[in-house]
C-alpha cells in the first residue's frame, strides 16, 4: 500500500477526561478491538485508543514498521472533553526499525533519547516509552505523554494483543503478497506465452516470403493492432526512403502517415527511437516508435509504429516486443537478400553460360566457315558458299553483290529459305540493278565501307531503299522484316557486300549477329583475296612453265645433232685414244647437259627432293675423276693445287653416277671459288664398314659459325663480294644435300673459322664391291631396214639423224616443215616417222592428227621426237595420236629398242 492510499482514520476518538478502565470487561473491550483491526493503520489507531485510554487521556504517539512501506506513526492528543480530539497519522518513508541498534532491543526505555533521536524531537517529551516485540524483533514503539498514569495491567494485555494482532497481520500481510506475486507471475507468465506464441506465429509468417516488398508487407500487418495502431515500413532505396508497407487499424484511414523524422532519425542512428508528436488540428497526442532494420552487414529498412489515441502509449514491454518481432523480420530479409543474391548470382552464371556457349558457338561456326571458304580457291564458288553458310544459321536468306572493275554492281549469290524468294533476288538484281551512287543501302555500304542494320524494316525503310515504282513493288514482295548489309573488304578495298534479311521467321539482327557477319564478311574476304593470289600464282606458274619448256626446247635442239654427230664420229672408228677420248667427253657432257635440262624443267622437284634417280652400277674411281675433269678448269683458272686420294682397289657403287658426279663437282666448284688464287683443293674417297665416304676440302675463306647451321639451305650464302667474283644462286649446296639424302646417305660441313678453310664430307651407304671388272659393254644392235621418215625444221638435227639411221640400214626421208611432212609421209608410207612438235606451218600434234585421219594407215607408228618433255606435253601427243615420246637428245639405245619394236610388230 502505497503513502497515497493510506486509509483515514476515523473520527470516534474517545475522550481524553474518561477514567481507565478498571474492570476485566473494559480489557476484553479493548483485546475485542485489537483483534478486530485488519490493516496496519487500523490497529495503529485502535492501539493509540487503548493506550490512551488505559493512560488516563494523556497523549499518545504509535510507530509500527510497515515494511517496505515505511513507518506508520499515529497520533492522538491530550483528550479533551469539550472539544473532540482528532487523530493524526503519517508514513515515513525510512522506517527508522530497520536502522536501530540491537542493543535498543533489551531496554528500550532506559534508551528513550537514542529512540527519540531516531523518531523525533515528539517523543522527548513522553513519560513511557513500550516496545512492541514479534518473535524478538522490534517492529513498533508506544510513547505515551508524561500526564498519563497508565494501568499496568491494562496496558500489558493491551500491547500483549496488539503484538499478537501485528503478528497475525504479518502473516496476512505475507500471505497477500505471495498470492499477489503468485497472480503477478500467472499473468506475467501468460504475458510471455503469449508473446512467444505471438512471435513465433510471426517468424512462421514472415518466413514463407521471399521479396522484400512481401515481408514488409506481412511485417506491417502482424504489428497492427498488436502492436500500434498504424504501422510503416520504408526501406532506401537510391539515397532516398521508400515505403515499402502501411497497414492501419481503420479499413480507410482518414490521413496518411507520411515518412516521420523519427524514421529518419533510427535509420541514421541504427537505434531504436520513441517521440511523442502532437496530432493534427488539436487532435490527440501520438505516439511514436521507430525500430531499425538493422541485419549483419547493413540496415534493411525502418519499422514506425504510431499509436493514435492519447491513453495508449509505447511501454517497455512494447518495445522489447518490437525488438523481437525486426528481429525475426530481419533474419526474414537477410535470407530473402541471400535468396535474391542466390538467384541473381544463378541467373547470371546462366547469363554467363549462354553467353560463353554463344561465343564457343560463334567461335565453331567461324571455324567451320573458314574451313569452307578456304577449302576452294574460286572466288565466286566462295561467295556462293559465304551465301550458303549463313542461311538458316544467322538470317533467312543472304544476297551476295560484287563491284565489278567498270563500277557496275553485280549479283553473284542468292540463297533463301524460300527458293521463291531466292529467285526475287535474282530478279531484283537483273530488274532493277543498283545504281552506285544511290544514297542508301548497298551503294552506300559499298562506299563506305560501314555496316547498315536495319533491326525492324518500315514501309518508309523499304520506299528509301527503292530506286523505282517497280523495285519498290518488287521489294515489297521480297518481305524483309529486319536487313542487315556488310561490306567485304579485300585488302584495305571494298569489293562487295553481304546482305542478310530475316523474312518469316520473326527474328531481328542484333548488334552481336552484326559482328558475326562482319567477321564472316572478313574472312570470306581473305579467302577471296588467297584465290585470287593463288590464280596469279597459278598464272606465273604457268608462265614459267611455258618459258621453261620454250627454253628446254630450244636447248635441247641443238643438243641432239651434237650427240648423232658423236655416234656418227665413234661408229667404225679405230682411231688414236686421244681422239676417242674426245668423243666420249663429248658424248658424257651432252648426256650431263641433257640432265641439267630436265631438272631445270621442274625447279619445284628440286627443291622438294623429287628428283627421279637412275641408279646403275658405277665405279667410285671413275666418278671422281669425272667430276674431277666437270671442275678442272674453274681450278685451273684460279691456279689452285688440287690433290686427289682415291683407294688403289676399283671400288663399284650402286648410285645415279650423273648425280654423284653432279654432288662431286658443286663440292668442287664451290670449293674453288671461295678459295684465294694459288689455293689448295684435296677429294678424298675411303670405303666405310657400310658405305664409303668422299671429302672436299679446301683452303679458302672458310665458314663462319652462324652460318654452318643453315649452309645447306635454300638461298643462302656468305657475304659475296660486290663484283659478284664468288657469285652463285644459292641453290648449289641445297642441291647437294638434297641429292645425297635421296641416295640414303648424308652431308655435313666443318670450318676452323674464317680464313681457316672448310671441309665437306658425303657419306654414301650401301653394299660396295672392291675389286671386281668392269662389266664390257654390249654391242648396240642393229634394227632391219625399216622405211623411216624425219621431220625437224632443225635442219642440222634432221639430217644428221637420218645419215646415223641409214648408217643403220634403214631407208630415210627427210622433211622440214609440217604440211611437207604430211605430204611425205602420205607419198613415201613411211614404217616409222620421227615427228617433232613445234613445226612451222603445221604442228606436229595436227600432222599426227591428220595422219591417223588418214584410212588404212594404222601401221604407221608415229614417234615424238622434241624438245618438250613436261607430262602435259607427253599427254597431248598421246592423245594427238603419237605412239612413242622421246626428248631430245634423244638415247639412241632407247631409239634402237623403239625401232626394234616396230620390226617385231611388223613381222608378227
Amino acid at each position: 500500500m502505497s503513502i497515497a492510499e493510506s486509509e483515514p482514520l476515523p473520527a470516534d476518538v474517545p475522550s481524553a477526561s474518561s477514567p481507565p478502565p478498571a474492570s476485566a470487561q473494559e480489557i476484553l473491550s479493548d483485546v475485542e478491538r485489537l483483534w478486530k483491526a485488519r490493516t496496519l493503520p487500523a490497529l495503529a489507531l485502535e492501539l493509540a485508543r487503548c493506550v490512551q485510554s488505559a493512560a488516563g487521556g494523556a497523549w499518545v504517539r504509535v510507530w509500527l514498521d510497515g515494511g517496505e512501506e515505511g513507518t506508520l506513526e499515529v497520533s492522538l492528543p491530550t483528550a479533551d472533553l469539550e472539544a473532540e480530539p482528532r487523530a493524526h497519522s503519517a508514513w515515513h518513508l525510512r522506517s527508522p526499525f530497520s536502522r536501530l541498534p540491537a542493543a535498543l532491543d533489551p531496554e528500550v526505555e532506559r534508551d528513550v533519547e537514542r529512540a527519540c533521536e531516531r523518531l523525533g524531537p515528539a517523543v522527548g517529551d513522553a513519560g513511557s516509552m513500550l516496545p512492541l516485540r514479534v518473535e524478538g524483533a522490534l517492529t513498533g514503539l508506544v510513547a505515551v505523554g508524561p500526564e498519563g498514569t497508565p494501568e499496568p495491567r491494562r496496558l500489558e494485555w493491551i500491547l500483549g494483543q496488539a503484538v499478537q494482532t501485528l503478528g497475525a497481520l504479518g502473516v496476512s500481510r505475507a500471505l497477500e503478497e505471495a498470492h499477489r506475486r503468485a497472480e503477478e507471475e500467472v499473468r506475467e507468465r501468460c504475458r510471455a506465452e503469449a508473446r512467444l506464441g505471438f512471435l513465433a506465429e510471426a517468424g512462421e509468417i514472415l518466413a514463407v516470403p521471399v521479396s522484400q516488398d512481401a515481408i514488409c508487407q506481412e511485417l506491417a500487418r502482424i504489428a497492427v493492432p498488436r502492436l500500434a495502431d498504424r504501422c510503416l515500413i520504408h526501406v532506401p532505396e537510391r539515397h532516398a526512403l521508400r515505403c515499402a508497407a502501411r497497414s492501419h487499424t481503420q479499413a480507410d484511414p482518414d490521413e496518411e502517415l507520411e515518412t516521420p523524422q523519427v524514421a529518419i532519425e533510427a535509420l541514421r542512428s541504427r537505434r531504436i527511437v520513441t517521440r511523442e508528436t502532437p496530432g493534427k488540428d488539436g487532435g490527440p497526442t501520438r505516439s511514436l516508435l521507430a525500430v531499425p532494420l538493422n541485419g549483419r552487414d547493413f540496415t534493411h529498412g525502418v519499422m514506425t509504429l504510431g499509436m493514435d489515441g492519447s491513453t495508449r502509449r509505447f511501454e517497455p514491454e512494447d518495445v522489447s516486443l518490437a525488438r523481437a518481432l525486426v528481429h525475426r523480420a530481419v533474419l526474414a530479409l537477410d535470407k530473402a537478400r541471400l535468396y535474391s543474391e542466390a538467384q541473381r548470382a544463378r541467373a547470371a552464371a546462366e547469363q554467363e553460360s549462354l553467353v560463353r556457349r554463344a561465343a564457343e558457338e560463334r567461335q565453331r561456326f567461324l571455324a567451320e566457315a573458314s574451313r569452307v571458304l578456304s577449302s576452294s580457291l574460286d572466288a565466286q564458288e566462295i561467295l556462293r558458299n559465304l551465301a550458303q553458310l549463313v542461311v538458316p544459321r544467322l538470317a533467312d536468306g543472304c544476297v551476295v553483290d560484287q563491284l565489278s572493275a567498270g563500277g557496275r554492281i553485280e549479283r553473284v549469290a542468292s540463297v533463301h529459305q524460300a527458293p521463291d524468294r531466292a529467285e526475287l533476288a535474282w530478279e531484283l538484281s537483273e530488274q532493277h540493278p543498283h545504281s552506285l551512287d544511290w544514297p542508301v543501302g548497298i551503294p552506300r555500304v559499298l562506299r563506305t565501307g560501314i555496316s547498315e542494320r536495319l533491326t525492324v524494316v518500315r514501309d518508309s525503310d523499304l520506299d528509301a531503299l527503292a530506286e523505282s515504282p517497280g523495285h519498290q513493288r518488287m521489294l515489297r514482295d521480297w518481305k524483309p522484316e529486319s536487313l542487315l548489309t556488310v561490306p567485304l573488304w579485300v585488302r584495305a578495298r571494298v569489293v562487295g557486300a553481304v546482305t542478310l534479311v530475316h523474312s518469316g521467321s520473326g527474328r531481328h539482327f542484333s548488334r552481336a549477329d552484326q559482328a558475326v557477319a562482319e567477321d564472316l564478311a572478313g574472312r570470306a574476304g581473305l579467302a577471296v583475296e588467297n584465290a585470287r593470289l593463288y590464280a596469279d600464282l597459278q598464272e606465273e606458274d604457268r608462265r614459267k612453265d611455258e618459258f621453261l619448256a620454250m627454253l628446254a626446247h630450244e636447248l635441247r635442239n641443238p643438243l641432239a645433232p651434237v650427240q648423232v654427230a658423236v655416234e656418227l664420229l665413234q661408229q667404225g672408228r679405230q682411231g688414236n685414244p686421244s681422239e676417242l677420248h674426245a668423243h666420249e667427253v663429248i658424248a658424257r657432257q651432252t648426256r650431263h647437259m641433257a640432265r641439267l635440262v630436265d631438272d631445270l624443267l621442274d625447279l619445284s622437284r628440286i627443291t622438294r627432293g623429287k628428283i627421279e634417280l637412275r641408279r646403275e652400277r658405277t665405279q667410285l674411281q671413275g666418278l671422281v675423276r669425272r667430276a674431277v675433269d666437270l671442275a678442272r678448269p674453274l681450278i685451273e683458272a684460279k691456279r689452285h693445287h688440287i690433290e686427289v686420294e682415291l683407294p688403289e682397289a676399283p671400288l663399284w657403287l650402286e648410285v645415279d653416277p650423273v648425280r654423284i658426279e653432279q654432288v662431286l663437282a658443286n663440292l668442287l666448284n664451290n670449293a674453288a671459288k671461295y678459295t684465294e688464287s694459288g689455293g689448295r683443293v684435296a677429294v678424298r674417297a675411303r670405303q666405310l664398314e657400310n658405305g664409303v665416304e668422299l671429302e672436299v676440302s679446301d683452303s679458302g675463306i672458310g665458314i663462319t659459325l652462324g652460318m654452318l647451321s643453315g649452309v645447306f639451305e635454300l638461298f643462302v650464302q656468305e657475304k659475296r663480294a660486290s663484283d659478284r667474283s664468288q657469285g652463285g644462286l644459292g641453290i648449289g649446296l641445297t642441291l647437294v644435300k638434297q641429292l645425297v639424302e635421296l641416295h640414303g646417305g648424308e652431308v655435313s660441313a666443318e670450318s676452323e673459322g674464317v680464313g681457316r678453310g672448310s671441309v665437306f664430307r658425303v657419306r654414301l651407304p650401301g653394299p660396295v664391291e672392291a675389286g671386281a671388272q668392269a662389266l664390257p659393254v654390249e654391242p648396240r644392235r642393229q634394227s632391219k631396214a625399216l622405211k623411216v621418215l624425219v621431220v625437224d625444221d632443225n635442219v642440222d638435227a634432221a639430217e644428221i639423224l637420218a645419215e646415223l639411221l641409214e648408217t643403220w640400214g634403214h631407208e630415210m626421208r627427210v622433211a622440214h616443215d609440217g604440211v611437207e611432212g604430211l605430204e611425205a609421209a602420205l607419198s613415201f608410207r613411211p614404217d616409222v616417222v620421227l615427228l617433232d612438235i613445234g613445226l612451222p606451218r603445221l604442228d606436229g600434234l595436227e600432222v599426227a592428227r591428220r595422219l591417223r585421219a588418214q584410212p588404212g594407215d594404222t601401221h604407221m607408228v608415229l614417234v615424238a621426237l622434241t624438245g618438250y618433255g613436261q607430262s602435259g606435253d607427253r599427254a597431248r601427243s598421246l592423245e594427238a595420236g603419237f605412239d612413242y615420246h622421246l626428248t631430245k637428245p634423244v638415247d639412241l639405245d632407247t631409239l634402237v629398242r623403239v625401232l626394234d619394236e616396230v620390226r617385231v610388230v611388223e613381222v608378227a
